[in-house]
């Protein structure tokens, strides 16, 4: 936002959502139209159902759970509706970076965004997929997916970023307070530091065989 970028946010926790609007300086970008906030879930294509229902922890409003454990942990269940990835480009348009972290539903959003290029190329209209795409590794298994259909949307080089050295533990650990800055990903696209190449884009066709940071995050660096 400070980049003046125009902004699109989804949140599905509806306690997020309040403390977003919540905050004076958030409010601001919401008054200048800058900042678009839309309470929703992100869910699989062609989906039947309307609604999502999942658990949130009113004492940390960042955070929120599909599984139903969360719920002996105080967590209580909410419901909202649904929406598709490419729903966000038919409303809004183009985009010119685009980041996803929505924990497993990830695989959703690209499987969406797939769908959609597909569908525009039956057309004979150009695909139009985000100039930049984030994507957040919930587990190792889902790279071999993130990589299928990355090749097939067009994307030719790529970065994997070690997220935990730019986001402090009081974000990942402590009480949710908006006086704690820097609770984030770090730089992201062209200022976005690989962990091999720095700030230099890598072949994607290396990505099957990069598992180095695989190794990291099995032992618990995300």
């Amino acid at each position: 936002l400070r980049q003046g970028f125009r902004v699109v946010a989804v949140e599905a926790n509806p306690l997020a959502v309040a403390s977003a609007y919540a905050d004076e300086g958030i409010r601001a970008y919401l008054r200048s139209g800058q900042l678009s906030l839309l309470n929703a879930a992100i869910a699989e294509p062609g989906g039947n159902a309307s609604h999502t229902a999942f658990f949130v922890l009113p004492r940390r409003p960042e955070q929120s759970k599909a599984l139903s454990w969360v719920a002996l942990d105080g967590g209580e269940e909410v419901s909202v509706r649904n929406i598709e990835c490419a729903d966000l480009f038919r409303v809004y348009g183009e985009a010119v970076y685009m980041k996803v972290d929505v924990e497993f539903n990830t695989a959703d959003c690209l499987e969406s965004l797939h769908f959609e290029a597909a569908e525009r190329r039956s057309r004979g209209l150009p695909s139009r997929p985000p100039r930049l795409l984030s994507l957040e590794v919930e587990a190792t298994h889902l790279v071999e997916i993130f990589y299928d259909r990355l090749t097939a949307l067009g994307y030719e080089w790529y970065k994997v970023c070690r997220q935990f050295l730019f986001s402090p533990g009081s974000c990942e650990h402590g009480h949710y307070s908006s006086e704690v800055l820097g609770c984030g990903s770090g730089p992201f696209g062209e200022a976005a530091v690989d962990y091999i190449a720095g700030v230099r884009w890598r072949p994607i066709r290396e990505l099957p065989r990069d598992i180095e940071f695989l190794r990291e995050f099995d032992q618990g660096f995300d």
